[in-house]
């Protein structure tokens, strides 16, 4: 759970939401194209428990499972990758 703590913490840091956009645009973008990565990491974290809730997240960033590595990078869904529809 430190990953989802670190990600709140970090999104909490750099005013996600509307406010986030009034200070800088690439800023802006810049933080929310972290969350989908960071969702997708907790996914692949999850997945020997919850597999059915990975495989739903998964479908849900229209990307594939993903697995653990040894380290992890921003950008696992690249700019303009599409979300599927809820």
């Amino acid at each position: 759970m430190a990953i989802s703590t670190r990600g709140n913490q970090f999104q909490t840091e750099n005013k996600f939401g509307a406010a986030l956009f009034a200070d800088t645009l690439e800023r802006g973008h810049a933080v929310i194209g972290t969350a989908p990565s960071l969702i997708s990491l907790l996914s692949a974290v999850f997945s020997p428990y919850m597999p059915s809730v990975s495989d739903a997240i998964a479908k849900m960033l229209n990307g594939p499972p993903r697995t653990i590595r040894p380290t992890w990078q921003i950008g696992d869904l690249l700019p303009g990758h599409e979300i599927s529809p809820a």
